[in-house]
């Protein structure tokens, strides 16, 4: 069922800011723009057969500030921490949030509501390591919408697939500043 709609993005590089001891704030340059994560509340537990893991909820700002004002947030910025490369290439697969379910659509596709799942293949400048990140963002709508969009979705994935066959524990789970943390 999945593998006609799964997007595979080609290799890309983001910088993130390495913000000691931080690990509810995410801020990375990636395509000329200035993006900002604030963790909302704290991680939830979420367990569902043999498979478990965090979730967090986050709030978003994209920025695409002009080349003056880019050099100062630059400078400020680096203040607080180190710049990272990390290179990725992504597997993406979209769900559309429907009335009466959660349906698989193509990743070129915006609905109003819907979730993206991604497989994520990571890893840090100078460092030899390759990790795997696997995540699922809910989009559209209220906030009890996402979380019931994001549910529903991890769900209507699993039930899909059966059992992934990669591990998902959560002694494994992390937020990408969590995970950054590693590299300090």
């Amino acid at each position: 069922i999945f593998p006609n709609n799964i997007k595979r993005e080609g290799l890309r590089t983001d910088e993130y800011l390495i913000i000691p001891s931080c690990t509810s704030v995410g801020v990375k340059k990636r395509q000329g723009k200035l993006e900002v994560k604030s963790q909302i509340g704290t991680p939830e537990k979420h367990i569902h057969d043999s498979i478990s893991g965090e979730i967090n909820y986050w709030s978003k700002w994209s920025f695409q500030p002009s080349v003056s004002n880019t050099s100062i947030m630059e400078d400020d910025l680096s203040l607080s921490g180190e710049w990272l490369k990390i290179f990725k290439v992504r597997y993406l697969l979209k769900f559309s949030q429907l009335k009466d379910g959660i349906i698989e659509i193509s990743s070129e596709e915006w609905p109003e509501s819907g979730c993206q799942v991604e497989l994520t293949r990571i890893w840090a400048e100078n460092d030899l390591q390759k990790w795997t990140s696997f995540g699922f963002e809910a989009f559209g709508g209220s906030f009890q919408n996402m979380k019931e969009n994001l549910t529903d979705s991890i769900h209507f994935f699993l039930s899909e697939r059966k059992r992934p066959s990669f591990l998902l524990h959560l002694d494994n789970s992390m937020s990408y500043p969590e995970w950054i943390q590693n590299f300090k």
